[in-house]
């Protein structure tokens, strides 16, 4: 096989399903996505740090303020929510089985744990009381928006690979096989 396939019976200790083939050719196109949509998404805090930097700020007190306001926490949310959709949606093989996603429902929960824990954070954190205080501490804040943000980014990792590895398995090879044989259809026809 063209892809030299890692070892798809276990990823990060978990058992995979046999549909899933984890290649080095996957891995290394989901790093590429992964750092082309982290570069992206974290535009707010690098470019921000950048212009305080330039303006003669402080750039720390700007990244540090974004993880003590609970900004993070919106970014972690909106970045991995959608990847419901990608974790619901189940692929058919070509005799009509079906594949859903591997580790679906603990994925799924784990999303969705990240962002009720992401938006009560952000609402409590940013919620003054009659004295004027957050009712959260600032180091709290800050120790969950971390924490988040690195869960977030590893959980969109994960299932990045997993999602270009089936998509680049057997469904691939069979687009190629219908290219291929389009091809030379027409250059019978054409003769």
């Amino acid at each position: 096989m063209q892809n030299e396939i890692l070892k798809s019976e276990n990823m990060l200790g978990l058992q995979v399903p046999p549909w899933v083939q984890i290649s080095l050719k996957s891995t290394k196109q989901a790093t590429v996505e992964f750092l082309f949509v982290s570069i992206l998404a974290l535009m707010p805090l690098w470019l921000g740090g950048f212009v305080k930097l330039v303006t003669s700020a402080d750039p720390f007190a700007y990244l540090n303020g974004y993880l003590l306001n609970g900004e993070a926490l919106l970014l972690c949310s909106s970045l991995i929510g959608p990847l419901i959709y990608t974790i619901i949606t189940d692929d058919k093989d070509a005799s009509g089985n079906i594949n859903p996603f591997p580790f679906r429902s603990f994925i799924f929960l784990t999303i969705i744990v990240v962002c009720i824990i992401s938006a009560v954070v952000f609402a409590l954190g940013n919620q003054n009381n009659s004295s004027g205080q957050s009712p959260l501490d600032a180091a709290v804040v800050w120790t969950v928006s971390t924490v988040i943000t690195f869960v977030s980014l590893i959980i969109w990792f994960v299932v990045s690979i997993v999602r270009i590895s089936r998509e680049s398995g057997a469904p691939a090879m069979m687009r190629q096989g219908t290219s291929d044989f389009l091809k030379a259809y027409q250059e019978a026809s054409d003769d």
